[in-house]
């Protein structure tokens, strides 16, 4: 089997994929270090779940490799590959066995444990994802969201090496969710870690690195605040949430050499361009303002976290403080 010296658990080199004549991954490359949680992030059809099966052995590109640790996971089975011991995939289509209990789902690639100890795994993991109630039921008969629930806890049961998620929240309640991503974070956390989400907070609660993609293709790689901070595009600024177009005047009227801003940079202050309140959102913790400058001719969005009442119609200053 052909070996390659590498710092990484998983590397992938110059991977490119097609279904028939469509392209769908160019020249990736891309790696995960031990220890690292990493985000994938892209608007629908980027790639991102074929990414995921490459790296998880499920497909086989046309071109370029995938390391797990020092060997290459194509090498000699090309034909037979159907995944790879070490790596894990929770992908939308759950890849449960339908006409056997959920309990058995769950415990069934953990048989090197002893009876009592997938009897305790058995329980930890119906408790902490709210399926006691269904443990005897065929896992047909199951709804989508404890599906996804059942194959999460399938894929951490097994405790992998490189666990790979696509969309893992999708079809949870939002006490659930939070409830995960803790025991992702913690007890549940695999050696590494490949996280595939839409909703940009999920990515930035729980991955060290992002990587975005765009018509298959890596746009943007980084630390994750690095990312959001700094996006490089409109495209990549968007794609983790929303985010202030300045024009290159009010760049210059607020006094900021960005013209990506995110809402949390702007703040009303005695001083600062005047703008017109024209909509407020509450969001909880937040109330999230729309503000309008009749003089550069341009909407903006800014969070408010004060505790003074704001009204539409209102005149107020707005200033460029970078989130402080």
């Amino acid at each position: 089997m052909q070996t390659i010296k590498t710092d990484s658990l998983l590397k992938a080199k110059g991977i490119n994929f097609s279904y028939g004549q469509k392209s769908v991954l160019t020249n990736i490359r891309f790696t995960l270090k031990a220890g690292e949680v990493v985000g994938i992030a892209g608007e629908s059809g980027s790639g991102k779940t074929t990414l995921l099966k490459v790296l998880s052995a499920k497909l086989v590109p046309q071109s370029g490799e995938v390391f797990f640790k020092n060997e290459n996971i194509y090498a000699g089975n090309e034909q037979l590959l159907r995944g790879h011991d070490s790596i894990k995939i929770v992908d939308q289509d759950f890849d449960l066995m339908p006409y056997i209990t959920v309990d058995e789902n769950i415990i069934r690639n953990s048989l090197s444990l002893s009876e009592s100890g997938r009897k305790r795994l058995l329980k930890q993991m119906k408790s902490h994802l709210n399926l006691k109630d269904v443990g005897s039921n065929k896992a047909v008969n199951t709804s989508g969201g404890q599906k996804q629930r059942i194959a999460l806890a399938t894929a951490v049961a097994t405790k992998p090496d490189v666990l790979l998620l696509d969309e893992p929240f999708a079809n949870l309640d939002y006490s659930l969710k939070v409830q995960a991503i803790r025991l992702l974070k913690s007890e549940w956390r695999a050696k590494a870690m490949v996280v595939v989400a839409h909703e940009p907070a999920d990515l930035l609660s729980l991955c060290d690195r992002l990587v975005i993609m765009k018509k298959g293709k890596i746009v943007q790689q980084g630390k994750s605040k690095e990312v959001y901070q700094n996006p490089k595009n409109r495209y990549v600024a968007e794609l983790l949430g929303p985010i202030n177009v300045l024009n290159s005047e009010l760049v210059k009227a607020l006094k900021t050499e960005k013209k990506l801003v995110r809402p949390h940079e702007l703040s009303f202050a005695e001083t600062g361009i005047s703008v017109e309140i024209t909509n407020l959102h509450y969001c909880g913790g937040f109330t999230e303002v729309e503000v309008y400058s009749s003089e550069y001719g341009q909407t903006l969005i800014t969070h408010y976290f004060g505790k003074g009442d704001l009204e539409e119609g209102q005149k107020v200053k707005l200033t460029y403080s970078g989130g402080n």
